[in-house]
């Protein structure tokens, strides 16, 4: 509920009428599992798939992907990704990247490549 005052941010939000309220759910670990669920009845042969000499490197660029990638290459039975370290966690900065769009970068996969 919006509290009435001035405020502005946090402090304009009372949102301890929230906690613990029937109708107030997450549905995040709800919609991770379906999704997931889905991924794997969409596997074609998982016991080939990680057996194969290819080997992936996998950026999320600002650290946003990570998870994600590695459950669904979990759930498919690939091998682990190499992941580029220093862009593995949310960095709302882009400190890692001279512009944060890899399609629009010169050097957006520099760290990938190396």
């Amino acid at each position: 509920a919006v509290v009435s005052t001035q405020s502005t941010g946090e402090a304009a939000w009372d949102t301890a009428m929230l906690s613990g309220h029937k109708l107030c759910t997450d549905p995040y670990k709800e919609i991770w599992d379906a999704y997931y669920t889905s991924l794997a009845k969409n596997i074609v042969d998982k016991e080939r798939n990680g057996s194969g000499p290819l080997k992936i490197t996998y950026t999320p660029m600002h650290g946003v992907g990570q998870r994600f990638m590695k459950r669904s290459f979990e759930v498919f039975g690939l091998p682990e990704f190499i992941s580029v370290s220093q862009q593995s966690e949310p960095d709302p900065d882009f400190s890692t990247v001279a512009y944060p769009n890899p399609e629009e970068g010169k050097s957006a996969l520099d760290l990938a490549m190396a």
